[in-house]
């Protein structure tokens, strides 16, 4: 009869992961978002043919007088034209480049509110929205939304000179040079009259990271931007080079759980307290997909305040992830070798022999087991642990020889005895296989 155990997990652990997981959720959107709640992602599956003489321009750049004389097709203008020139603007003292498109709600919203501003500093201030999206869709998009904006449309040149990768995106322009670039939420009335005061106020300066690509590890782009990686881990192959290892260690403010070259089963074995010897696998079940010669490496980097404990349940779920297998705790009958009083005196003047182990030790040592292998000897003991036991030759080498290792118990007034006992032990299954 098997009676089977869950894997234990407490309370506060499980609001320390979801506080983590909440955590790092900002931190993508911070990124990906451009570090505003209202920005949009822009798909950049746009057809452009590049001009290789058109350099992106940063806050501080003047406005070259090929970008001033750029012809810009446009709909909705006021004075009926067809196309503009950027220097059709450039008597206003303040120019706000607005890049949307009709699928972006907080860009429509930002636009409306920049209109009604627009019309209160007519004289000084001109707000030019810009959309790479072509007239018909804008068209048949824009009367659906009954929203129809003076816009330049098809755009591929202003892109180039000021890329990005999230809409709303702005360019201020003052005094024929860039003045600001940023999202949506400091276009507001108050910065807009400050600056027309000729006292640009101190505003956020957009992020973008041009070249991000989901494919790249976001660690990369947290770096970059100074911002903590609150949680982070890898999981290779056998990797040549590498020196086995493993541990857990603080260091710059964070933790780092290491497993290096190691056999997936030995680093379940870490992950959940077990000891390769008190691990189960079916090797029917995984005759077509074996764990059992399988060997990667590990690394697991997180808060230096994060329990050690915690490491290690994250190292279980991203093995139980990596290599499709499920595991669970549950008690089986299982045949033990039991150390025990032989009944008879030891010999004498043990204590002065060489080597001296106390028994909790050495029944480690003789469960300690390199690699996997079917049917691994369970050793265990009822005495003392603190007994200790001497040897003239190396103790180790003696864990591997079962009559050496006989002979070795009796001069310390021990013996071998087989059993059986009801142990917890460890399953491990393919993913698809239902715990029994």
């Amino acid at each position: 009869m098997m009676k089977k155990l869950k894997l234990q997990s407490n309370s506060s652990a499980l609001l320390y992961i979801q506080l983590l997981k909440f955590t790092v959720l900002l931190i993508l959107y911070a990124l990906l978002a451009t570090l505003k709640l209202s920005a949009q992602s822009l798909s950049l599956s746009i057809d452009v043919k590049k001009d290789t003489s058109i350099h992106p321009l940063n806050i501080g750049d003047p406005i070259p007088d090929k970008l001033w004389n750029t012809v810009l097709p446009v709909m909705y203008d006021p004075q009926q034209r067809e196309h503009i020139q950027l220097k059709d603007l450039q008597e206003k003292k303040l120019i706000i480049i607005d890049f949307w498109a009709t699928w972006c709600a907080p860009c429509i919203a930002s636009i409306k509110k920049l209109q009604v501003i627009e019309k209160k500093y007519a004289d000084k201030f001109v707000l030019l929205p810009v959309t790479y999206e072509k007239l018909d869709l804008l068209q048949r998009q824009m009367a659906k939304l009954n929203f129809h904006p003076f816009s330049v449309y098809s755009d591929p040149q202003l892109l180039q000179y000021f890329p990005h990768r999230s809409i709303p995106h702005q360019v201020w322009i003052m005094d024929n040079k860039v003045v600001h670039i940023g999202a949506a939420v400091d276009a507001n009335e108050k910065n807009i009259a400050l600056a027309l005061d000729g006292h640009l106020p101190q505003m956020e300066v957009k992020a973008e990271f041009m070249d991000f690509s989901l494919t790249k590890p976001l660690d990369e782009f947290a770096k970059r931007a100074n911002i903590p990686i609150y949680k982070k881990s890898v999981m290779t192959g056998y990797v040549k080079g590498i020196s086995g290892s493993n541990g857990i260690m603080e260091t710059n403010g964070q933790k780092v759980l290491y497993y290096n070259n190691a056999w997936v089963l030995s680093m379940l074995a870490y992950a959940t307290g077990m000891p390769l010897n008190r691990i189960s696998v079916d090797t029917v079940k995984w005759a077509y997909n074996s764990i059992i010669n399988r060997q990667g490496c590990y690394q697991l980097i997180a808060p230096e305040a994060t329990p050690d404990e915690q490491m290690k349940v994250w190292f279980l779920d991203d093995l139980q992830a990596s290599f499709n297998c499920q595991v669970h705790k549950e008690i089986r009958d299982m045949q033990v070798i039991k150390i025990g009083k032989l009944g008879i005196s030891p010999a004498a003047k043990l204590e002065k022999l060489k080597y001296r182990i106390d028994l909790k030790s050495f029944i480690a040592l003789l469960n300690a087991n390199f690699k996997w292998k079917v049917d691994m000897p369970i050793y265990m003991t009822e005495l003392p642990l603190e007994t200790s036991i001497y040897a003239n030759e190396p103790i180790a080498p003696l864990a591997k020889d079962q009559t050496r290792l006989a002979a070795f118990l009796k001069r310390n007034g021990l013996t071998l005895t087989h059993a059986v006992e009801s142990l917890e032990m460890l399953v491990v299954d393919p993913k698809n296989e239902s715990a029994r």
